[in-house]
C-alpha cells in the first residue's frame, strides 16, 4: 500500500504559483476587498430599490385618496358578481336557482 501512495504522489503535477502559501494571503485580503466592493455597490442598489418602491406606494395612496373622495358609499355600489350570476358554471350544472 505504501509503494501505490508513493507512486500515486509523485504522479501529481507540480503546483504551480497558485499554490504557493507565501501569496495565500494576499490573494485573501484581495478577494476580501473586491467583496467589500461588490457589497457596497449591492447596498446602493438595494437602497435604491427600497426608495422607488416607498415613492411608488405613496403615489398609489395618495392616487386612490384623490379618486376615493367622490365614490359613493359601498352600499350603493352594486356587487359585480351578483350583475351576471346567471352566466355563473355551477348554474349548469344543476344548482337551485
Amino acid at each position: 500500500m505504501g509503494d501505490q501512495l508513493d507512486d500515486l504522489l509523485r504522479a501529481l503535477p507540480a503546483p504551480g504559483d497558485d499554490h504557493r502559501l507565501d501569496q495565500l494571503e494576499p490573494l485573501v485580503w484581495r478577494r476580501i476587498e473586491r467583496s467589500g466592493r461588490e457589497a457596497s455597490v449591492n447596498g446602493l442598489t438595494v437602497r435604491l430599490q427600497v426608495a422607488v418602491a416607498v415613492c411608488t406606494l405613496c403615489l398609489g395612496v395618495a392616487l386612490g385618496w384623490s379618486q376615493g373622495a367622490g365614490a359613493p358609499p359601498l352600499r350603493q355600489q352594486t356587487p359585480l358578481l351578483l350583475t351576471h350570476a346567471e352566466l355563473a358554471l355551477v348554474t349548469g350544472l344543476g344548482a337551485p336557482r
